[in-house]
């Protein structure tokens, strides 16, 4: 069955979004969430392994041509990158007030999936901003550009992330 087309004064947006989001549905039977989460985390985090790789490909097509200093500066991005990776590993979310509320309220349920809607716009965003970086030149001015917008990117995701966390430790 295709999801009604989102309300245009945004009621229930959310509710017809679900279907983007795997699980979504288990979130909402409490013996499920935890396995509906980790599947989530896990599709994320592998989504941050190959961006990190992406990251990784620029860096090395950059070598030689590049400034040495902002090669270091995409190799810190790439370790930024890697501490959110680490961050959806290794979620402490399993003591959340989520976890154990029956039923799951349809608010907490609505954050989340914001947050996960989110999350992927990011990690597509992130994506694209590293292919836009594959076409571009190694020039100072061009490369401080794309550090600029990559840090950015990594903010919205790294915020992203923690709405997510507040809205299960909210319960």
């Amino acid at each position: 069955m295709t999801p009604a087309p989102p309300n245009p004064s945004g009621l229930r947006f959310l509710e017809n979004l679900a279907y983007l989001v795997p699980g979504y549905q288990g979130y909402k039977e409490r013996g499920r969430r935890r396995e509906e989460d980790s599947r989530l985390r896990a599709r994320v985090y592998r989504r941050l392994l190959q961006l990190l790789d992406q990251l990784r490909e620029l860096q090395d097509g950059w070598q030689g041509s590049a400034a040495p200093d902002l090669l270091g500066e995409i190799q810190e991005r790439r370790r930024q990158l890697l501490a959110l990776s680490d961050a959806v590993r290794f979620s402490p979310g399993e003591a959340c007030r989520f976890f154990l509320a029956e039923p799951a309220r349809e608010p907490t349920l609505d954050r989340i999936l914001e947050a996960d809607l989110l999350i992927f716009a990011d990690l597509d965003g992130l994506a694209a901003h590293f292919e836009q970086g594959r076409r571009g030149t190694a020039a100072p001015r061009t490369l401080r550009a794309f550090l600029r917008r990559l840090d950015e990117r990594l903010r919205d995701l790294e915020q992203h992330l923690l709405m997510r966390e507040r809205a299960l430790a909210s319960g």
